[in-house]
């Protein structure tokens, strides 16, 4: 979980980037209070709280995972042709997409 505002998380994520390149994610995990919280509801964070920094850290994760190893999700196909229907626009809580 990353903390933008320490200078050793800047650090470490500097010879991170240096030593992966482009084998590591874009995707940060922020440090947030509701991941946090999640467990000791004993509730996964996206459930616990879907709106969240960190609930939609993780999908974007999952997102890139799925797309850098060429893979769909099996209802992204729907889920995408329903947001045209709707005219819904995917809404970004995070700063580092």
């Amino acid at each position: 979980m990353y903390d933008e505002r320490t200078n050793l998380a800047q650090q470490v994520t500097e010879t991170l980037r240096e030593y992966f390149r482009e084998r590591l994610f874009k995707t940060v995990i922020p440090r947030n209070v509701r991941l946090a919280e999640a467990p000791s509801h004993g509730k996964p964070v996206a459930l616990y709280d879907p709106r969240s920094r960190g609930t939609e850290a993780y999908f974007e994760l999952a997102t890139e995972f799925l797309e850098r190893n060429k893979l769909k999700a099996p209802r992204a196909a729907a889920r995408k042709q329903a947001m045209k229907q709707t005219g819904e626009q995917k809404v970004h809580f995070w700063p580092y997409a």
